[in-house]
């Protein structure tokens, strides 16, 4: 099934650049975006890699320029940005896409594979930000749409074991774009971000470690995983949508994995292994055992007792002095 829902050439007269944009969702996202009408730069360092998707998107009547670029390189980004200026003026729409991922545990101190990914994930997006910002800014002050899209990773409020470093870095990209909004919005910049689930790109192949390489291929073959061309028509779509609307932040899952990567870990056993001791369970505010409620009962009934447990210490905690004369002090405080 297709993911086009666009039709037309809702992006004519607009001038994009999109990083990483050699192949996987970069490359389609160039391809859809030239398709509706824009002018599109494709940034990234494998020069073959561009001018193929330049050829494809001139194949299909749209108009492309392949810059080979390795945004970790700010002179070189900024280089870009006064080439795109000089040839097609400003650009109007940056989908700020580059980015790489090595998981491992954080007792192996893989550092240079920490420190590439903070090179590329954040100071490379830095570097994309700093050189077409004014671009943005100039194309929202003669009244034309202006876009930021950067692409971080349901990796950002996940908390899985092993992504430790990438995690850290889309996390950074995710709060980057709120604080960016908060300034760039009143200039009529909009500014979102992308966080997709599981996408059948090559990113995964940069992985090595044994667990996230079996979590991945596992993910691939259980679920109905994202596509390139599902992330290209959502950037479109926010990219296409009336001026005084931002949709700030997307977050894509895979229908049958709703909670994302995270769906797939196993974390830690919340109920002890082997049956409780006894008076175990009435300590914890529960039913007796042979009062309790049957395994694989409701939750409610597995919640409750805690919520019990929880508010029999709020009693207990009031009835110290100090705890009591500090929610005197706090009360007298809101009253005035």
């Amino acid at each position: 099934m297709s993911a086009a829902l666009l039709t037309g050439t809702p992006l004519t007269g607009r001038v994009a650049v999109v990083s990483g944009a050699s192949s996987g969702m970069g490359a389609v996202t160039a391809q859809r975006l030239a398709e509706l009408g824009a002018t599109v730069i494709v940034l990234a360092r494998r020069k073959d890699k561009l001018d193929g998707v330049v050829k494809t998107i001139e194949a299909a009547g749209g108009t492309a320029l392949a810059l080979a670029v390795d945004v970790t390189d700010r002179a070189a980004v900024q280089s870009a940005a006064d080439q795109v200026a000089a040839r097609f003026g400003k650009a109007d729409l940056v989908f700020n896409n580059a980015g790489v991922q090595l998981i491992s545990g954080i007792e192996e101190l893989k550092v240079d594979d920490w420190q590439r990914q903070i090179d590329l994930n954040i100071s490379g997006l830095m570097n994309v930000i700093a050189a077409f910002l004014p671009h943005l800014t100039d194309s929202a002050a003669q009244g034309k749409p202006a876009d930021l899209i950067n692409t971080s990773s349901i990796a950002a409020t996940r908390i899985l074991a092993k992504f430790s470093i990438y995690s850290g870095t889309k996390a950074y990209i995710s709060h980057l774009t709120r604080l960016l909004r908060v300034e760039l919005g009143p200039k009529m910049v909009r500014v979102a971000t992308i966080e997709p689930g599981m996408v059948d790109t090559e990113l995964p192949d940069h992985v090595t470690d044994p667990d996230a390489s079996q979590l991945m291929a596992d993910l691939i073959h259980d679920i109905d995983c994202l596509q390139s061309a599902d992330i290209a028509e959502t950037v479109a779509f926010m990219a296409a949508v009336p001026r005084h609307v931002n949709l700030t932040e997307i977050t894509m899952y895979a229908t049958r994995d709703p909670r994302g990567l995270a769906a797939r870990r196993r974390g830690p056993r919340l109920r002890p292994r082997g049956r409780p001791q006894r008076g175990q369970l009435h300590r914890l505010g529960q039913a007796r055992p042979d009062q309790g409620t049957r395994r694989g009962g409701r939750a409610d009934d597995r919640v409750r007792p805690l919520q019990r447990l929880v508010a029999q210490q709020l009693v207990e905690l009031r009835r110290l002095p100090h705890v009591r004369h500090r929610l005197r002090e706090d009360h007298r405080q809101a009253r005035l």
